[in-house]
């Protein structure tokens, strides 16, 4: 999972770059939109593991 996110940060660099080159104002939206998406990603993982830390852990009757 990682290694997808590390590629899907090349390759959004690489067109960064490419658009760099276009035009600075579509650059800068363009980083300003990446902090964004990368800051709910951030709160998103936050809030999976309080989800899962509020979850009790089921005890199971010993049958024997």
């Amino acid at each position: 999972m990682e290694q997808s996110e590390q590629e899907q940060r090349e390759q959004q660099e690489q067109e960064q770059q490419e658009l760099a080159q276009e035009d600075p104002e579509k650059q800068q939206d363009l980083q300003h939109a990446q902090a964004i998406l990368d800051a709910l990603k951030k709160d998103e993982k936050v809030n999976q593991k309080r989800q899962m830390a509020k979850v009790p852990s089921k005890k199971l009757e010993k049958d024997w």
